[in-house]
């Protein structure tokens, strides 16, 4: 009987746990290698995401090795939505709101660019650590 309670006890356990985890939503922690392709024509950058529930931060490095720090971002199930501070040529920052949707090691999304047209990104995270980001 009580090995009976045991595995009982184990087995909702770990249903409370996977549970409360999918309420939570994906895990983006860590270093991601993104692409955007417009008009323009395409641009890699490095996104380091710093989650903290269902909320985090960032910071955005361009080809060119700019950074821009990423901010208000947030996770609703598999969607998020962040900000890019982008310093414009006249010095002033614009923020630039993306949306995307997580899937696994996957996102993609949209950003509206400068020119006020959509903007698709796609990201993949990177399973080799980024030391130094």
């Amino acid at each position: 009987m009580k090995i009976k309670i045991a595995i009982l006890t184990a087995v909702l356990l770990a249903a409370t746990s996977a549970t409360r985890t999918m309420a939570q939503g994906p895990d983006i922690s860590g270093a991601w290698k993104a692409k955007t392709v417009s008009a323009r024509g395409t641009a890699e950058q490095t996104i380091t995401f710093k989650q903290s529930g269902s909320s985090f931060t960032g910071e955005m490095v361009n080809s060119a090795g700019v950074r821009e720090a990423i901010t208000d971002g947030k996770i609703t199930g598999s969607d998020i939505e962040f900000n890019v501070e982008r310093k414009q040529a006249s010095g002033d920052v614009s923020k630039v709101a993306y949306k995307g949707k997580v899937d696994g090691d996957e996102i993609t999304g949209t950003f509206t660019g400068a020119s006020g047209a959509s903007v698709n990104w796609t990201a993949k995270k990177d399973s080799g650590g980024m030391s130094g980001m």
